[in-house]
């Protein structure tokens, strides 16, 4: 190889110290990454008064850990064992039903504890009747205030505050009506209460008698007379002229007549709570809606003034209003609920029947049923006893 000559050379060495000496370009910065912050713990929000209130409630419910009601005849049968037991399930509170035999033994009953001052009952079960009877004679409290059942609006068909002072809660409804043995009356046949004046049925009718005071036949028949829908003439003339059986028992034992075949026509039957339980043991009785109208009759739960356990009451009767509660209670008796998010269990031998015209209890009828009752006044329509 030859050797380069000195001018190239120096040349060569002038443009490599050019080269190195130059400046450097200068890099920008490069930004930080961007700082994530770490999120922030969710707060729940403080709770209501009203809500520590009630858990207040329950604590001091599961420490009494006991519940007593007295019950006219709504918790019998089924009912009185699958409430008790869901209650307890659900609170762990033991619950226990007294079946007296009829609401008037129960005001017999709260009557003597007011008097001694040795309480036993928490609450009570009555119907639509009776119920008010009980807060005139001052055994109840209000009981409708706090309960978180009562808050979800628009779930219940009916409202269930009964009473004006929130002493009386409704927990389901009773069908007052006819029923009649379905292997003696052709579906059809009975449309009107005037039907009931053909000479077939003479001796075959058989109601409770409404001047004792209390049933679904002193409801019905004083819900008919107080809206003049059916007039006194008429009703003495149908118990005179086919001879109606004033029946002086209890009204399970009119509906079991009608069942086995002793009389055709029950009237002034609770159409569901006592019939029911005899078409799902297959007994031939089947509903007849009147074109005059089928009486709503009401359940209603109260709490005694002197409950000894208030807090297992309060949680009673607000567990009872509940999808659960409604769903325990109505499946027992196979009865329609008052809330529209439980089915209906109801038979359907009950409900494919129309009913034209459905007649709901209101405080004021209650008001006027009672005096009707207290003055005595179905004496002036049938006599005196």
């Amino acid at each position: 190889m030859r050797k380069l000559s000195s001018g190239a050379a120096l040349l060569i060495a002038i443009l490599v110290l050019m080269v190195a000496c130059a400046p450097q370009p200068v890099l920008a910065p490069t930004a930080p990454p961007p700082t994530v912050a770490a999120p922030t713990p969710a707060v729940a929000p403080p709770p209501k008064p009203e809500d520590t209130q009630w858990q207040q409630v329950v604590k001091a419910a599961q420490q009494e850990g006991k519940l007593i009601m007295y019950d006219a005849a709504f918790f019998v049968g089924d009912t009185r064992i699958a409430i008790p037991k869901a209650f307890k399930e659900r609170t762990g509170i033991s619950a226990e039903v007294l079946v007296t035999g009829g609401s008037s033994a129960t005001i017999q009953r709260l009557q003597v504890e007011q008097r001694t001052g040795l309480s036993v009952a928490d609450v009570f079960a009555s119907g639509g009747l009776s119920g008010p009877r009980m807060i005139s004679l001052g055994f109840t409290q209000e009981v409708a205030g706090g309960l978180p059942a009562l808050k979800e609006k628009g779930v219940f068909i009916t409202d269930p505050v009964f009473s004006p002072g929130g002493e009386a809660i409704i927990f389901g409804t009773t069908l007052l009506g006819v029923m009649a043995n379905s292997k003696l009356v052709q579906p059809g046949e009975i449309k009107s209460y005037k039907d009931l004046m053909n000479p077939k049925y003479k001796g075959k009718i058989v109601i409770r008698d409404p001047r004792l005071g209390s049933g679904g036949s002193a409801f019905t028949l004083g819900t008919f007379r107080h809206l003049k829908i059916l007039d006194d003439d008429f009703l003495r003339n149908l118990v005179k002229q086919q001879e109606v059986v004033m029946w002086g028992g209890g009204e399970s034992e009119a509906a079991q007549m009608v069942a086995r075949g002793e009389y055709t026509v029950n009237m002034g039957a609770a159409i569901d709570v006592l019939y029911a339980a005899l078409i799902r043991e297959g007994a031939p009785v089947m509903p007849v809606y009147m074109q005059e109208g089928t009486v709503g009759d009401i359940g209603v739960i109260q709490m005694s003034n002197k409950a000894p356990h208030p807090n297992s009451a309060r949680l009673f009767i607000d567990w009872l209003l509940t999808a659960e509660g409604q769903s325990v209670y109505h499946k027992a008796r196979a009865t329609s609920p008052m809330r529209k998010d439980v089915p209906n269990f109801m038979p359907p031998a009950l409900t494919k029947e129309p009913m034209p015209k459905f007649i709901p209890i209101t405080w004021e009828l209650s008001q006027a049923l009672n005096k009707m009752i207290a003055d005595n006044d179905f004496e002036n329509v049938f006599g005196k006893r």
